[in-house]
């Protein structure tokens, strides 16, 4: 990748990210205390303050905020606030492409998401970012999600540029403590379904479908209540409509929606076609 005048150049990590990126993500994740390979610094699973809220400190306005924001991510994520004991270790890929010379969002911005196979054991049919559990392996969380996004769809690592990686979010009902790896894709190049046992689809969602009001909405079950976006015929939700509705906002991206019309979740999945298994959402929460 070569250095042009879109670029901005992030000193502490050595890592170029084009100005559309830099303009629209809010300091503490653009710059943060990088190692020389551009991997974050790894904090605590268990800690209650945020690393990216610890970057922001002394800056009221802003720490507010991400406060805020993180928290919000967190309730709309799980069915309880507290961190669950001992969880299992995973990390996702939220990988985003655009035009590297442009300076505010382009058109081709878009996201990765996959639709898993719906004969899977556990999250079948869920749509959702390319991700998995922490192997004794893997580097950190960034190795994670690049390797496991290579085995899912057949990206090529070395066309990533990791940006950020947020704490981790405790999913309650699967036992998960997932940390959402945002990364830029500088070389994008086709993708493909690697294992049908495991993904049935690889898409590339532009970023103006999400914030089109048209294909938000609120989803409810039990007490829970989050975001999700319709994407074709499929819905994203959970963790995956959590990360990407907080993305949206703390990018201000997000177009005026209406979040007050709570539908109910297992309808609407019902109608979609990601076909998860109503059954095993019935005995518990997401």
């Amino acid at each position: 990748m070569t250095q042009g005048q879109s670029w901005n150049r992030d000193a502490s990590s050595g890592l170029y990210l084009p100005k559309w990126l830099t303009n629209s993500l809010p300091p503490h994740l653009v710059s943060a205390d990088h190692d020389a390979a551009g991997h974050a610094s790894s904090t605590s699973h268990a800690s209650s303050t945020s690393h990216s809220e610890q970057q922001v400190a002394g800056r009221s306005a802003s720490s507010s905020s991400v406060k805020r924001a993180f928290a919000k991510l967190r309730r709309d994520s799980s069915t309880q606030e507290k961190p669950l004991r001992n969880p299992a270790r995973s990390a996702v890929l939220v990988l985003l492409s655009g035009d590297a010379e442009a300076h505010q969002r382009p058109e081709d911005a878009s996201v990765v998401l996959t639709h898993r196979a719906t004969t899977l054991r556990k999250h079948a049919g869920q749509m959702a970012f390319p991700g998995g559990r922490v192997d004794p392996e893997d580097v950190d969380e960034i190795d994670t999600a690049l390797r496991e996004a290579e085995e899912e769809t057949g990206l090529n690592r070395e066309t990533v540029t990791p940006v950020r990686v947020l704490d981790s979010i405790d999913i309650s009902r699967t036992g998960f403590a997932v940390n959402p790896v945002l990364a830029y894709w500088h070389a994008p190049h086709p993708l493909r379904v690697v294992d049908p046992a495991e993904t049935e689809s690889v898409l590339n969602v532009p970023i103006s479908h999400l914030t089109n009001p048209e294909n938000r909405m609120m989803l409810g079950y039990h007490g829970w209540t989050g975001p999700a976006f319709k994407v074709g015929d499929f819905v994203v939700w959970g963790f995956t409509g959590g990360v990407l509705s907080y993305l949206l906002d703390v990018a201000g991206w997000s177009e005026p929606w209406d979040d007050t019309n709570v539908q109910k979740l297992l309808p609407v999945l019902a109608r979609s076609a990601n076909g998860e298994k109503l059954s095993v959402l019935k005995g518990g929460r997401r």
